[in-house]
């Protein structure tokens, strides 16, 4: 936008692609030029790649990383993509770890170890593409004992316990002692 007249308008284009100007001038006795023309190619700005911060947490909690405040200059739409650059040894997280998916804007995955987990965001206007990362350390869970359920016994008989335990760190092993 700008004044169409003047030798020197301003221009603020609003989106990516070659513009063409024209320019005619005429004299005080009406005599016009022949037109000019000029092209303004305005490039597409790659959008901005912003990520939830890093995490730390536990292996029960469902870890939540977001993208929302990622933005392009230009005002396009953005795709996501979410991907696992690291896990700990013996994960199988994928990209099908994601819910609801790896192309949602903020997705959440269950870690299935403890350890260090690196997680980039794509961030694309359909021409140019972003990235960062986010940082996520699940650190161990206690497990759960259960001993079992109410006994009755007789004196000199022996009674046999059952306990179990649940650990949602699933690559521990558990030691049982009883007391």
């Amino acid at each position: 936008t700008g004044a169409a007249g003047g030798a020197r308008p301003a221009l603020t284009p609003d989106r990516p692609g070659a513009y063409t100007f024209s320019l005619t001038t005429r004299d005080q006795e009406n005599a016009s030029s022949i037109a000019d023309q000029v092209v303004v190619r305005v490039n597409n700005q790659a959008p901005v790649a912003l990520a939830s911060s890093d995490v730390v947490t536990s292996a029960l909690t469902p870890i939540r990383v977001d993208g929302s405040r990622s933005s392009d200059p230009e005002g396009q739409r953005l795709s996501y993509l979410w991907a696992f650059l690291a896990v700990p040894s013996g994960s199988g997280l994928g990209s099908s770890s994601f819910t609801p998916s790896a192309t949602a804007v903020a997705p959440s995955f269950r870690a299935d170890r403890k350890g260090a987990y690196r997680v980039r965001l794509t961030v694309s206007d359909s021409a140019l593409n972003s990235t960062t990362q986010v940082n996520v350390t699940v650190v161990n869970s206690s497990p759960a004992a259960n001993a079992g359920g109410f006994r009755t016994a007789s004196i000199a008989r022996a009674v046999v316990l059952s306990g179990s335990a649940t650990d949602p760190n699933q690559e521990d092993q558990l030691v049982y002692k009883w007391s």
